[in-house]
């Protein structure tokens, strides 16, 4: 048996795997344990096409494809986005749209 804890807002708990960790399943089955989410932060943006105007409407990934932790969100109609609940750090960020190619950029996300 594992777990773990998510919240949109925060970065996720590491998996707890009670055959690994007797002191968690213990306190799991005593309704005790904990976890602890943790800090996150938000990635801001804004999205311009090849001549520096704002994109509209353009999906955002922070994190990788199919994994957890990542985040997703939609550009607003000026191109900026806010992305909350990211990894501090560094991170992968994924903008794409139909009709465009997609663009992946690293970034360190910090205060």
């Amino acid at each position: 048996i594992y777990g773990s804890a998510k919240h949109p807002d925060h970065v996720d708990t590491p998996l707890v795997f009670t055959s690994k960790d007797r002191a968690a399943e213990e306190a799991l089955r005593k309704g005790r344990h904990t976890f602890q989410l943790g800090r996150a932060l938000e990635a801001k943006g804004k999205v311009v096409d090849s001549f520096g105007l704002p994109l509209p409407y353009v999906n955002i990934l922070v994190g990788k494809i199919g994994m957890s932790g990542n985040r997703e969100g939609v550009a607003s109609a000026d191109g900026t986005f806010v992305i909350k609940g990211c990894q501090p750090g560094e991170n992968l960020v994924t903008a794409s749209r139909a009709g465009y190619a997609a663009q992946t950029i690293n970034v360190t996300l910090s205060e």
